[in-house]
């Protein structure tokens, strides 16, 4: 046998090679397994879009049917689903993929997780969904508050456009009277500046501030602010219901109060029943003496 040895040992390099990948790649494609067009979708999103939707399409390329197990989002925001479960030797199918967010949360990446029974053993592939929601237009801080003892005194937002595309915010509004509101351009489609300014004599509340925009162009975005007082408590109530409502706590104070003196005179006086007593006994044992 050992005369064959410098035969096998003539061959190419390279060929052998060859012939071990082949050998490797065998029984992969003798069993069954599911060939995915792609394993991660970039989808765009639109401005004001809380979601994106994708579809991942695959086929059975295998000899054998394949059984999907399990299908397993990484996060709840993203639902994929799957129309059924076995798929037969050169059967196709689509896995749609629903990714949720927030406006403005930026670049959002997840996984889904596919397993498959391929007849040999079990499979799993990791799936990828990417979109970015950018933040158009930026509010730093993103409220305005005065303390309840603090003096309303003017306080101002900054508003920038987060994306290369000129945002112009057209004017601002607030629900309330008792808040004056001034926009003031920094950098036309850039840069914006609001200031609000609580009223000296108002009753300490809060209000909302509306800001128009014209991005984009056809849906254009409207914001809002929150400023306030924090610390106050406010009464709506007409003030008679008030009044009545402060007589009768009143009237309730007063009912506890004498609650109290009745009580503490009851308690006073069993004391003292209490403290006779033996007393009492003494006498009447003396006068049988």
């Amino acid at each position: 046998m050992l005369h064959h040895l410098p035969r096998f040992a003539s061959l190419s390099p390279r060929l052998l090679r060859g012939v071990a990948l082949v050998a490797a790649l065998l029984p992969a494609v003798a069993s069954a397994s599911l060939m995915w067009e792609t394993t991660q979708l970039d989808l765009p999103a639109k401005p004001k879009d809380s979601e994106v939707h994708g579809q991942f399409c695959f086929v059975n390329r295998g000899e054998r049917p394949v059984t999907v197990l399990r299908v397993r989002p990484s996060c709840s925001c993203t639902v994929a689903d799957l129309g059924k479960t076995d798929y037969a030797p050169g059967e196709s199918g689509v896995l749609d993929v629903t990714l949720s967010f927030t406006p403005g949360d930026g670049v959002i990446s997840k996984s889904i997780f596919v397993t498959t029974d391929k007849g040999d053993g079990e499979e799993i592939v990791e799936l990828r969904v990417k979109t970015e929601s950018k933040r158009y237009i930026v509010i730093k801080p993103t409220y305005v508050m005065w303390g309840a003892n603090e003096t309303p005194s003017p306080k101002s937002l900054d508003i920038t456009a987060g994306t290369e595309q000129p945002v112009h915010v057209l004017d601002a509004r607030t629900e309330s009277p008792d808040f004056d509101v001034n926009l003031e351009t920094l950098r036309e489609g850039r840069h914006y500046r609001l200031t609000v300014t609580p009223s000296p004599s108002m009753e300490r509340r809060g209000t909302k501030v509306h800001l128009s925009t014209d991005f984009p162009a056809d849906d254009p975005f409207e914001l809002t602010v929150a400023a306030g007082f924090t610390g106050i408590i406010t009464d709506d109530r007409p003030w008679t219901q008030r009044g009545y409502l402060a007589v009768m706590q009143f009237a309730d104070l007063i009912m506890l109060a004498l609650g109290v003196l009745v009580m503490t005179g009851a308690g006073l006086w069993a004391l003292r029943l209490v403290r006779r007593v033996p007393h009492a006994a003494q006498e009447a044992r003396d006068g049988e003496g």
